[in-house]
């Protein structure tokens, strides 16, 4: 078990401080007058988003499970930050991400569960795959899930390749946050060095 996972009061205090600091910083920039173009809405973005990225991998491949407790304030900040950066258009065009990204993930595993009986994929990585769309915004959303899919290739071959069977079964657990954060993480990096 993370440590998330035995101590639930722990995961509410590191979220509510990233919330905190986050208001935080959004309070300084709008008492200060500051554009938004400065580097402390970069700063602010990375200060929120990695931290919480890296613990939803550490949550991921330990419980394989994706907690709301996470991936619900990083699909708020997501929005907050896309506000700040484009005003009501971006905002738009971001719930618009939100929404294909957690309604792709749902749909393929509502298909997944129908044509197998069992589920494929849970929703806390179409919350992950939202929150990614609104950090990312929708015209990067494709480039997100080629991107993480690609890596979730790449971990099924690596779990192939040291499973006793060398192959991969229909069955077999891959935690894809393990390959959606990263993807989030560069997507995010890569568009605001533009």
């Amino acid at each position: 078990m993370t440590p998330l996972a035995q101590h639930p009061t722990t995961a509410i205090w590191f979220v509510a401080g990233y919330l905190a600091f986050f208001c935080l910083c959004l309070s300084v920039v709008s008492a200060l007058n500051w554009p938004v173009a400065t580097g402390v809405l970069d700063w602010g973005r990375k200060l929120v988003l990695g931290p919480a990225l890296l613990a939803l991998i550490w949550y991921d491949v330990r419980e394989y499970r994706l907690p709301d407790l996470i991936t619900l304030p990083l699909i708020f900040s997501g929005l907050a930050f896309a506000w700040l950066d484009g005003g009501q258009t971006e905002l738009f065009f971001a719930l618009i991400a939100v929404t294909l990204g957690y309604g792709l993930i749902w749909g393929v595993g509502k298909a997944w569960t129908a044509l197998r009986g069992a589920p494929g994929i849970g929703l806390g990585d179409a919350k992950l795959l939202a929150a990614g769309g609104a950090w990312c915004g929708l015209l990067n959303l494709p480039l997100l899930i080629t991107l993480a899919s690609g890596a979730g290739l790449l971990i099924a071959f690596f779990v192939a390749r040291f499973d006793k069977n060398k192959r991969i079964v229909p069955s077999a657990v891959i935690p894809f946050g393990l390959a959606l954060a990263p993807a989030i993480w560069v997507l995010e990096c890569l568009t605001r060095s533009n």
